[in-house]
């Protein structure tokens, strides 16, 4: 997953995922669904992104800041799911229990959401946060269970669980259980 925008500039940020449509891109901050442009983040893998198009991603000229983020074990985890629209939602295996997760559904407008362990320490989860706008929303929106092991979605919400949706995410570890290098944790 890669999120990148320019310095200076005011085009949002665009935000690449290997779960998206190939040539679709998202814009970190609107609810749009994924979408078509041809200025974008082409592709990534565990060490280099290539961008298609000039503006807003590769501007002669400009100065860009990118996040990068790749898979690795016991540490972060990205993928997606299809929700199921249930209270008994889907369950996520992350191999990890999550301090944070960003979700974003991609097949229709929704907001990009924030759950994680310090607004809501004990499951369910209820407050959240929309990485997308300026306000706070209102607690008990995005009930989702974090679990040793993953996350299990506990609301019809349409921000994270709606039947048939087509979802995204970026998860971190609570505890990590490795280094950045994928090393196992020792005791001493």
């Amino acid at each position: 997953m890669v999120m990148c925008k320019g310095l200076g500039d005011t085009y949002g940020w665009k935000v690449f995922h290997t779960n998206l449509t190939s040539g679709k891109t998202l814009v970190l901050q609107t609810t749009a669904a994924e979408d078509t442009d041809a200025n974008r983040i082409a592709s990534a893998n565990a060490s280099t992104f290539t961008t298609s198009g000039t503006y807003s991603v590769n501007e002669s000229g400009s100065d860009y800041v990118a996040y990068c983020f790749t898979p690795r074990k016991g540490f972060s985890a990205m993928g997606s799911y299809i929700g199921n629209g249930s209270s008994d939602g889907a369950y996520v295996h992350l191999g990890f229990s999550p301090a944070y997760i960003l979700i974003k559904r991609i097949d229709t407008a929704e907001n990009w959401v924030i759950n994680d362990n310090k607004q809501s320490p004990y499951n369910p989860t209820h407050d959240f946060l929309l990485a997308d706008v300026d306000s706070i929303p209102t607690a008990g929106g995005t009930p989702i269970d974090l679990v040793s092991n993953g996350f299990k979605l506990r609301t019809t919400s349409v921000y994270s669980n709606a039947s048939g949706g087509t979802y995204i995410y970026l998860a971190f570890a609570k505890h990590p259980l490795v280094s950045s290098n994928g090393v196992p944790a020792t005791a001493r």
